[in-house]
């Protein structure tokens, strides 16, 4: 599936572009959560630090995804769709839901960020019924790096989950203060 590049895509329309299995998961999540997305920052100080920066973050990784994804597919073909990588960006950072917005609703004492992951796989699959595979799991795993569990020699960080942490720190570390004009780049 080619998107096109040129156009900034809101995310009702990224969401059209996953799987519609995950595409209900998504809509689901995203109504149940509403507030959450149009209220919490990206993060608390370092990218997107607005209000609704949260929202305004994962629409920009998933765009960021659509303009990467072609190119690099382009000249050697990717191990992942393009669906598969705006799924895993729509999630990367639902731990921030649980964080800032329902800690309350969850025993968030001594958890880690890997803890904080295993909250969400638990939550999309009780609440949502939706099973994340292995390689979904270690993208919401080492989205963010691979921190205390790299190694040497054994590959952590799965090919999708390089994809999604790719268009994450362009976003996050790049970009860090765009994304508010959803209709434009």
């Amino acid at each position: 599936m080619k998107v096109d590049v040129n156009n900034k895509l809101s995310l009702d329309e990224l969401i059209d572009n996953i799987e519609p299995k995950k595409s209900v998961v998504c809509r689901r999540v995203l109504g149940d959560y509403k507030d959450d997305f149009e209220k919490l920052p990206g993060s608390r100080t370092k990218h997107q630090d607005w209000e609704g920066g949260l929202c305004d973050h994962i629409e920009e990784t998933m765009n960021i995804a659509c303009v990467l994804f072609d190119s690099l597919n382009d000249r050697r073909k990717l191990p992942f769709t393009l669906s598969e990588a705006l799924f895993m960006l729509f999630f990367h950072d639902f731990d921030k839901v649980i964080r800032y917005g329902h800690r309350d609703e969850f025993d968030l004492i001594g958890i880690d960020h890997h803890g904080l992951g295993n909250i969400v796989v638990k939550l999309i699959r009780d609440k949502y019924n939706y099973q994340f595979s292995d390689i979904e799991i270690n993208t919401l795993r080492y989205v963010h790096g691979e921190n205390e569990d790299y190694h040497s020699t054994n590959r952590v960080m799965l090919p999708l989950t390089a994809f999604v942490h790719c268009c994450d720190i362009v976003s996050a570390r790049i970009w860090y203060d765009q994304g508010k004009d959803s209709a434009r780049w």
